[in-house]
């Protein structure tokens, strides 16, 4: 997030309430719908540029997807990039929100604040 240095803590705060809210409350089917709007959006416009290109070629003439076929393998790359954010659901994101971000100050950082 951008803001003025003044509103770091502020700002800060807003972030962990609103951690630990979705920890608690969980993701609405909203806010899961949205969001796999925004990823699906974000991977069509990133599909526009020469970086998406350039790295997604790259991975693939260097996966195991690769077999000889280039247009082939970018083509299930982005299939498995689909199927990847419409298996996201909302138990699913909670769990991962629950192990990724620890309450009991495991893998923090000195000054990163325990939820």
């Amino acid at each position: 997030f951008v803001c003025a240095r003044r509103e770091v803590p502020r700002v800060a705060d807003l972030i962990y309430e609103e951690i630990k809210r979705r920890r608690h409350a969980g993701f609405t089917l909203s806010d899961m719908h949205r969001e796999k709007e925004v990823q699906l959006r974000q991977l069509e416009e990133a599909k526009r540029t020469n970086g998406y290109w350039s790295s997604t070629l790259s991975n693939a003439a260097f996966s195991r997807l690769f077999d000889g076929d280039i247009e082939e393998a970018v083509a299930e790359s982005l299939e498995a990039i689909r199927e990847c954010v419409d298996s996201i659901d909302s138990q699913r994101a909670r769990a991962l929100l629950r192990q990724q971000i620890p309450t009991d100050g495991r893998d923090l950082a000195p000054g990163d604040r325990v939820l």
